[in-house]
This record gives C-alpha cells, sequence and structure tokens, in this order.
C-alpha cells in the first residue's frame, strides 16, 4: 500500500462512511505519512447523504476538514454531488435521520482546493448513492484534461 501511495499520481479518498469506513485506513501505520509525502494529488469525494451517529449535521466542510485532520495535509480536490434526492426518498432517509449534506459554495476553504460539483446522485431501487457512470465522467475530465 505505501509503495503504491507514493507512486500514485491521484489518490481517491471516499466516498464511505468517514470514521467507520475512510479514516480507519488513514491511521494504520505509515499510511497517513506516505500521504502527506507522496506527490500525488489527493481527491476527495464527499458522501451525498449523511450517517446518523456519525456525520449527523456535517456540512461539506466538515467532510473535508475531518478528513485532512487525520491526514494531516490538505486535499487538492473535492468532488461534490449538486443533485437533491427526490423529496420522498429523502423523507425515508430523514426517518433514519439522514440528510442532504450541504455546501457552502462562498466558504474560504475551497479557496486552496479545486470543487467538481455536478449532478453524481444515482437514487434508483430506493437507495441514495453516486452514480458510477457520473463518476467516471468527472474523473476521467481530472485525470486527462
Amino acid at each position: 500500500v505505501l509503495s503504491a501511495v507514493m507512486e500514485a499520481d491521484y489518490i481517491i479518498l471516499g466516498p464511505g462512511d468517514l470514521f467507520t469506513s475512510i479514516i480507519p485506513n488513514l491511521i494504520v501505520p505509515g499510511v497517513g505519512q506516505a500521504l502527506r509525502e507522496t506527490d500525488a494529488r489527493l481527491i476527495q469525494v464527499v458522501n451525498i447523504m449523511t450517517k446518523f451517529g456519525e456525520t449527523q449535521n456535517f456540512k461539506c466542510a466538515d467532510f473535508v476538514n475531518n478528513l485532512e485532520s487525520f491526514i494531516g495535509k490538505a486535499v487538492d480536490a473535492v468532488i461534490y454531488n449538486t443533485t437533491r434526492p427526490d423529496p420522498a426518498l429523502s423523507d425515508l432517509y430523514a426517518l433514519q435521520k439522514s440528510e442532504f449534506v450541504e455546501m457552502d459554495a462562498q466558504d474560504a476553504l475551497w479557496n486552496q482546493r479545486t470543487l467538481h460539483t455536478c449532478d453524481l446522485l444515482e437514487s434508483s431501487n430506493r437507495i441514495i448513492r453516486h452514480d458510477s457512470k457520473k463518476m467516471a465522467t468527472v474523473l476521467n475530465a481530472i485525470f486527462y484534461p
């Protein structure tokens, strides 16, 4: 893993449960240091919805700030979904105390990071997630400008 981090051009972090899926991988001995030392561009994919007991009331900046605090380095770019789920589906998620992750585009945090904001929503089968084809399009634009 450490050699892959050092040799990579890009490292994509997320999406996933911030404190139970993503950050545990960053506290493995050597991984945080490798991420701080690599020349790879770090790209964070921010979740579409919050998770009760973990990221409730989080805004986009909270996801980024928390991840960066564990890495010890700023991410280079952030990928954020701008499309809200259908209200009926949002209501179902609200029953689980989960809400759409908001972003304040005027936050000074974004001055030092490249923002990629677009429709990434896929919500068939009453599940909210990132659409893999839309995500591939965004990543292609990043990798091959």
